[in-house]
């Protein structure tokens, strides 16, 4: 066996996926448009690119690339755009296959520019774009292995093609390809979801691309450790292209992850038949005794044996590398969300502090806004009860003068002192009034819109109450009977509709807090 198998078999697989893919694709290595009068037709040169597509499918490379280097220079001045983009895809991945990544690098980009150029004033431009970027796309994905490259240009394919109508079938192999570059990257979350909607789209079609899908869902089972699927789905893969005698590069590739896998089952017999196939296969692919082989690319045989073992190495590297990624995954999981625990508890803290702070000032500032309205009431209740001290004198002293006898004379300055001693009740309660709603704008307010029936009176008689002023006070002051105060405290008691049990002044001091 060989050490360039393994990446011989994926490279040539993208190779004829493209090939079979397209019809002639076309463009030209100049920025000169003559036309060159030696080129043939152009279904015979649709033909002679076919040879050179059928001669890789069939594993005969050398063949191959012969065939390919006799076209390109018959193509060099050629206008058939189509024709020189297939060519340079077949050159290109013809040098990959032999483990030959400069001069395929060399053989694309020494006409990058002018080719992009000259794609850009083409009629088809769209549809050969989409066919540079899928070149382009497959050169990084597997010569140097710049995966991030490889996406870029696939996406950018996977645009062009989802401009043009939804029946062309291009779209889904340049989705397929894009699946099997996160295979790769091991982002198999996103492989997996491309997977899934082509093989909803395609289940059980006998088209082509099948034969691919299924391949790639094996190499997906493959990293995903699960053995049984994975075989299924190469096993699905290989009878397919068995019958279409196509892909030799995959087949090749197939028995060999079959082999792996069978040994791993303990199935040696099998196994032992998968590896006898792909080494009679590659020893066809790479006779050293080729004079193109020794010529061009000097690709020496490897043991069966020795292959089989440093693939169980790579598997083992790949878990190795897997689990490393799992720790840091997990460790960083653990950082980030004990960095998030620890800022939001930190966050918490700091509001609950805050919000006890604005609690104890609004406490604070309540309880002095009450102390000071006590306060404020207790003033005015003094100076009522002064008024209502004064209001007594005078009608006591009213009343011995009324009693007494006097001179005639003296009569009419007797009764102006008399006159001047009547109380006006109503002047005076008007000042308290001022003062007390001033001074409890808010008691009156709370009070009226919860029993809007409540009169003039009645408020009155609610403040007094509030304040402490007994039935006599109020009588004083409001010009009343102490029945009638206590007439009126009742009608209160039903207008808010309380029972005896609750106490009248309790309840209305719960309208001043």
């Amino acid at each position: 066996m060989h050490n360039s198998i393994s990446k011989l078999i994926v490279v040539l697989a993208s190779l004829i996926f493209f090939a079979l893919t397209e019809k002639g694709v076309a463009n030209h290595f100049e920025v000169t448009l003559n036309i060159d009068n030696s080129i043939d037709s152009d279904e015979s040169l649709n033909m002679r690119l076919q040879s050179v597509n059928r001669s890789s499918n069939q594993g005969d490379y050398n063949q191959a690339f012969d065939q390919a280097m006799q076209l390109k220079s018959e193509l060099y001045h050629s206008t058939n755009l189509e024709a020189r983009i297939d060519l340079l895809f077949n050159i290109v991945f013809l040098y990959l296959i032999f483990e030959q990544d400069e001069k395929a690098r060399d053989e694309f980009y020494s006409v990058n520019d002018v080719l992009f150029s000259n794609i850009q004033s083409h009629k088809d431009s769209t549809k050969l774009l989409r066919k540079f970027y899928r070149i382009q796309g497959r050169l990084e994905m597997e010569a140097g292995n710049n995966y991030p490259k490889a996406e870029e240009f696939i996406l950018k394919g996977i645009r062009i093609s989802e401009e043009l109508p939804k029946s062309n079938i291009s779209l889904y192999y340049d989705q397929l390809n894009l699946a099997e570059l996160y295979i790769k990257m091991y982002r198999l979350d996103e492989a997996e979801v491309i997977l899934k909607s082509l093989e909803s789209r395609f289940d059980n079609s006998p088209k082509h691309i099948n034969d691919l899908l299924f391949y790639n869902k094996g190499i997906f089972y493959l990293k995903k450790q699960k053995t049984d699927s994975a075989i299924l789905y190469l096993e699905k893969s290989l009878s397919r292209l068995n019958e279409r005698d196509v892909h030799f590069d995959i087949k090749v590739k197939i028995l060999e992850h079959l082999e792996k896998l069978y040994t791993e089952k303990g199935n040696v017999q099998k196994a032992y038949q998968c590896l006898s196939e792909a080494k009679a296969m590659s020893d066809q692919a790479f006779n050293i005794k080729s004079p193109s082989n020794n010529s061009f690319l000097e690709i020496r045989d490897r043991n069966a044996e020795k292959i089989r073992i440093q693939q169980t190495e790579l598997l083992k590297n790949e878990k190795d590398l897997l689990r490393l990624r799992l720790i840091l995954y997990i460790g960083t999981l653990v950082v980030l969300i004990l960095v998030i625990l620890f800022y939001f508890i930190k966050r918490l803290r700091k509001t609950e502090t805050e919000k006890k702070n604005l609690e104890q000032r609004q406490e604070t500032e309540k309880q002095m806004q009450k102390d000071k309205l006590e306060q404020k009431n207790k003033e005015l209740l003094s100076s009522a009860m002064q008024l209502i001290e004064r209001d007594s004198l005078q009608e006591e002293v009213k009343k011995h003068l009324d009693s007494m006898q006097f001179k005639k004379e003296n009569e009419p300055t007797i009764q102006k002192i008399i006159n001047s001693l009547k109380i006006d009740r109503s002047k005076k309660w008007e000042e308290f009034d001022v003062h007390f709603t001033a001074l409890n704008h808010k008691f009156f307010s709370t009070l009226k819109e919860q029993f809007p029936e409540l009169t003039k009176t009645d408020l009155k008689i609610c403040a007094f109450i509030n304040l402490g002023f007994s039935s006599k006070d109020m009588a004083q002051i409001m010009g009343l009977g102490v029945d009638g105060i206590n007439t009126s405290r009742s009608r209160l008691r039903k207008k808010m509709g309380l029972s005896r049990d609750v106490v009248l002044i309790d309840f209305l001091n719960e309208f001043s807090k």
